[in-house]
């Protein structure tokens, strides 16, 4: 872009302009001016900005003071203080000639800022060229306003010409860097899904691995939780003792039936008997039984 921009700018300002003294000013005013022209004429550009400062003091209204005050930053690089002095002298201009001399080297100006921005910012250096060309616009209708007063003004028709020139091709650079921009905007886009198209995989593949981890976690709970079920805890092999020992105890404490009390007793009788049948074998041995405790 900047290479572009730079063979525009080969372009010249429109020189300096005389500058009108009224009578009765005083001659001081006088030599500030011719003093500040002949430091414009060897390149003294700053002692030409110190002069014309002085004299724009006792002339505030004089156009021409700004305006080749503007041609004398421009000529130091002071691009910044040059766009607005030439503001003002369109400002304080009567005439049309000096109003489209004043927008023609704003709008030179304001795109000869453009070429130097340091800035690297696209929208910023795209403002600038906006500017430029509305002060070309400005100035190119201000030339046609001296025509139409003077068809014979051929500085008029000359700068004109040159206005419209400069016109036509910024706004072909303007379309450039329009496309410009459009194309590095899709650039970055189309880096941006690439870059996101290889980090996808990477995620897929974490996810995946995150999900398993979980699935497995889960299985090893729920095999934990089917053992615990299946295996009887200290606590229900009490309550099942507990739930059947009423039973017992309810089975041994039942009264005994009247059947059950005599085989009792008729087995209590067979002993008795067998019992004594043995004593009296013994008797008839001669021995002696031994006691026994019951």
């Amino acid at each position: 872009m900047k290479t572009i921009l730079a063979a525009i700018v080969s372009v010249s300002l429109l020189t300096p302009a005389p500058t009108a003294v009224p009578a009765g000013d005083g001659r001081s005013a006088r030599e500030l001016i011719d003093a500040a022209q002949q430091a414009m004429t060897t390149e003294r550009f700053q002692d030409a900005l110190d002069l014309y400062g002085q004299a724009g003091v006792l002339l505030p209204d004089a156009a021409e003071i700004p305006y080749n005050m503007g041609v004398a930053a421009y000529r130091t690089g002071d691009l910044e203080r040059a766009s607005a002095l030439f503001d003002r002298a369109r400002t304080l201009a009567s005439v049309p000639a000096m109003q489209a001399r004043s927008a023609y080297n704003l709008g030179t100006t304001s795109a000869q800022q453009a070429v130097e921005s340091k800035t690297g910012d696209p929208a910023v250096a795209e403002a600038q060229m906006e500017d430029a060309t509305a002060a070309l616009r400005t100035a190119l209708d201000r030339f046609r306003d001296a025509l139409a007063m003077n068809p014979d003004d051929q500085d008029a028709r000359a700068n004109g010409e040159l206005a419209w020139r400069w016109l036509r091709e910024l706004e072909q650079l303007q379309d450039q860097m329009q496309q410009q921009g459009e194309q590095q905007q899709q650039d970055g886009e189309d880096q941006e899904q690439q870059d996101q198209e290889q980090q996808d995989p990477q995620q897929q593949g974490q996810q995946q691995q995150d999900q398993q981890q979980q699935d497995q976690q889960a299985g090893q709970e729920q095999e934990q939780e089917t053992e615990q079920e299946q295996q009887p805890s200290a606590s229900d092999e009490q309550q099942q003792e507990q739930q059947a020992s009423p039973d017992q105890a309810s089975a041994d404490e039942r009264p005994m039936s009247r059947e059950e009390a005599e085989r009792l007793l008729q087995s209590v009788r067979d002993k008795e008997a067998r019992r004594r049948k043995d004593l009296a074998r013994q008797a008839a041995r001669g021995h002696r039984p031994v006691e026994k405790d019951w």
